[in-house]
């Protein structure tokens, strides 16, 4: 049973500081895309992958994992919000990003069981750090117009667009699983820091 959400794993960013595609980065012989299909290959939800409007698709699709084309381009994460509500009006999405190798399924379960269907949002958030994780987030469908609204006005900070929002926050002190790897400097020392 998977209580009305589906997982939406986020591989379609440009990757400009890192210079190649983040989701084809390997850890101990493992693509980033692969490590984060593993970690959530247990949990009973319809999932997708959201990749760019016109991206090469450079990994074997998994049987029961959909993709899901971009329908706003060089929007950011925000158009790939809006290209599921799009799609799915009716239907609370979780995101992830694929450049979070230290995330747990351990946390990943946690952000589920306690999401808050009657918010606008449930999503992680650092213990002490000023704001939310807005990419391990589960988006309810109440806010499928407000995305479409910012992607309409090109407001495309998802930050500001849940400044003003009703989000439960699901609190970690393990602020490991929240570095993101965005530069070749962040991939050798999360490389460094497993081979220590």
């Amino acid at each position: 049973m998977n209580n009305g959400l589906n997982i939406m794993i986020l591989i379609g960013g440009r990757s400009k500081r890192m210079g190649s595609d983040k989701y084809l980065l390997t850890y101990k012989g493992t693509s980033a895309l692969d490590l984060l299909l593993f970690k959530i290959k247990d949990l009973h939800h319809n999932k997708f992958i959201s990749v760019g409007a016109d991206q090469k698709i450079e990994f074997d699709l998994q049987s029961g994992i959909a993709i899901l084309r971009d329908r706003f381009p060089d929007k950011g994460p925000i158009g790939a919000l809006a290209t599921w509500f799009n799609h799915f009006p009716t239907q609370a999405v979780m995101v992830i990003p694929c450049d979070l190798p230290l995330l747990s399924t351990e946390l990943i379960q946690e952000l589920i069981a306690k999401r808050d269907e009657q918010a606008f949002a449930t999503l992680v958030q650092g213990e002490g750090f000023a704001y939310p994780e807005p990419l391990i987030c589960i988006y309810e469908a109440k806010a499928a117009m407000t995305i479409q609204n910012c992607i309409e006005n090109g407001q495309l900070s998802l930050q500001k667009m849940l400044a003003d929002r009703d989000i439960k926050k699901v609190i970690t002190k393990d602020h490991q699983q929240l570095i993101n790897v965005n530069t070749q400097e962040d991939y050798q020392k999360i490389i460094n820091s497993s081979q220590e």
